[in-house]
């Protein structure tokens, strides 16, 4: 009998000291470490706003964060007014864009543009995606000046917009 009560008591206590350990370890994270988060807290890694390819890919992607989009680099052209293919990071899949809204081929920022060694100017309107062609030097003056146009390397900044003619002032 008094072998019984040592052994259930050892259980006893066994099981006490197990539980209370288990819940313990089980109430703490491991920040940094998904599999010691609890399920609440473990998120898909949130990416930067900025380019990104998949890795043995070649179509490029940019990422804004700020309003949850995404859109896709037209071309070697228009990367280069972005700043070039330095900034954009190889990533092994590019999952972590589903959640996002795809809104089709990038823009440039909205704005007069010529491209270097050509004459003609053109105004690009990013909201819209549609771009037009001012037609001469008086309504340039009217559309608020010469002073506002930006001198590009290539004419990537076409890409991802309709052309709809001539300007009006």
């Amino acid at each position: 009998m008094k072998n019984r009560f040592v052994i259930n008591c050892a259980l006893f206590w066994s099981f006490f000291f197990v539980s209370s350990f288990a819940s313990k370890v089980l109430a703490y994270e491991v920040p940094g470490n998904p599999l010691l988060m609890s399920p609440t807290h473990r998120q898909i890694p949130r990416h930067q706003s900025g380019f990104y390819r998949e890795n043995g890919t070649n179509p490029v992607f940019y990422l804004n964060q700020e309003n949850r989009t995404f859109c896709h680099v037209v071309n070697p052209d228009q990367m280069d007014l972005f700043g070039g293919f330095s900034l954009v990071k190889v990533v092994n899949n590019h999952r972590f864009l589903s959640p996002m809204s795809f809104i089709g081929d990038c823009t440039v920022a909205s704005g007069y543009y010529r491209q270097n060694g050509t004459a003609p100017v053109y105004y690009v309107n990013a909201t819209t995606r549609q771009m037009c062609h001012v037609a001469n030097e008086a309504q340039m003056e009217c559309l608020g000046g010469f002073g506002q146009v930006k001198v590009v390397i290539n004419n990537g900044f076409q890409a991802g917009v309709n052309y709809i003619g001539d300007c009006r002032c």
